[in-house]
């Protein structure tokens, strides 16, 4: 069995912009009763999407649920992620962009980056290639190095891919009402980091079944996934502060969150934390339990378990899809001025908002103007 499902938007003239999601999201219950041994079998064959992070953050629960401290090499997951970022800017954005999908490149580089014993350095260098040659026209240090207003300029007059497939948002985005602070996103993101004392609070907000499906920050919705991880660097906050809309945000990170996976993937040593795991026996409620986490290309991947001998007891998966398209979340209110978007435009502006969100699964749009 595989995870499954669908997101369903419906948008109705006068009516409040409706999300639901048919994803099944009990399928971690099926782990109660089983050894923690039992449950790193059935991950990989629930969970196909982003493989290596579900079984990843399996581990790391159970590790921590049992008292122990896992270590496991970051790269499969980095190079997972990696891969899972060039998909959308080799084949979605492009057919959506109307232009061809550059799949030869991307398969060729897949096939190169897999292979298990693949040194970091290596994987590094092939990345580093594929940066150049299919997407950003230049050495990715060259790109990383420039101020935000030399990035305007490759933005603007670069023909490179990501430059042509960044004006193509550009030019749709603009149709819908005035981007403002409210509509564009700002401080509406999950944190780039989540502390110790985070990481608690969400592992207890999750013996809520209905907070693992309609997830909130203090009450609020947020989106989580490359802008948020982003959200400091000052590249995003200059164009936030110059008013870019939220798609074209979400794919800026999403190169710099590239970069930043190909600087990991160079020098391991250094690389920043995309995993980890926190014990949560903080009293006798909690003895046994562990939540494990790791940044996916998609937002933040959690899983917390509890262990009774050498039982799992209980175990919850609060995965990013249901933080990004939360029925009041960030997609929600992105779609909300849609009406103001001309009708020669619409489906391409209505495309953006969710591919822009990156849907692990797939999506369904129904429209009715009146």
């Amino acid at each position: 069995m595989t995870l499954a499902g669908a997101i369903r938007i419906e948008l109705r003239a006068g009516h409040p912009v409706m999300i639901r999601s048919t994803r099944p999201l009990d399928l971690a219950s099926r782990f109660c009763g089983l050894t923690p041994d039992g449950v790193l079998a059935r991950v990989p064959l629930l969970f196909t999407l982003c493989a290596k992070a579900q079984l990843h953050a399996a581990q790391l629960a159970l590790a921590a649920a049992q008292g122990r401290c896992l270590k496991r090499s970051q790269q499969p997951l980095l190079i997972e992620a990696a891969l899972e970022y060039l998909w959308r800017f080799a084949i979605d954005l492009p057919r959506w962009a109307g232009q061809a999908a550059a799949m030869g490149p991307f398969a060729s580089l897949r096939k190169g980056l897999l292979p298990p014993q693949l040194p970091a350095p290596e994987a590094a260098r092939l990345l580093d290639r594929y940066l150049e040659e299919q997407l950003l026209g230049e050495p990715s240090t060259q790109w990383g190095g420039r101020s935000a207003t030399e990035l305007c300029q490759w933005w603007e007059g670069s023909d490179s891919p990501a430059a042509q497939l960044l004006r193509a948002v550009a030019a749709v985005a603009p149709v819908a009402a005035p981007v403002t602070r409210e509509t564009r996103g700002a401080d509406k993101l999950l944190p780039a980091t989540l502390t110790a004392q985070q990481l608690r609070q969400l592992a207890a907000a999750m013996e809520d079944p209905d907070f693992c499906r309609q997830p909130h920050w203090y009450g609020g919705q947020v989106e989580t996934g490359a802008l948020a991880y982003q959200q400091h660097h000052p590249w995003i906050e200059a164009l936030r502060a110059r008013g870019v809309c939220a798609a074209g945000l979400r794919l800026l990170a999403r190169l710099l969150a590239l970069l930043a996976l190909q600087q990991s993937l160079a020098d391991p040593a250094s690389a920043l934390s995309y995993a980890g795991g926190l014990a949560l026996a903080s009293d006798a409620t909690e003895a046994g339990s562990g939540i494990g986490w790791v940044n996916t290309a998609r937002g933040v991947l959690l899983h917390r378990a509890r262990c009774d001998g050498d039982r799992v007891s209980d175990y919850r998966i609060l995965a990013p899809t249901e933080w990004n398209f939360h029925p009041d979340g960030v997609l929600a209110q992105g779609l909300a001025p849609w009406q103001a978007v001309a009708a020669a435009a619409r489906e391409r502006w209505l495309a953006l908002q969710v591919i822009s969100l990156d849907p692990c699964v797939g999506y369904q749009l129904e429209v009715y103007d009146a």
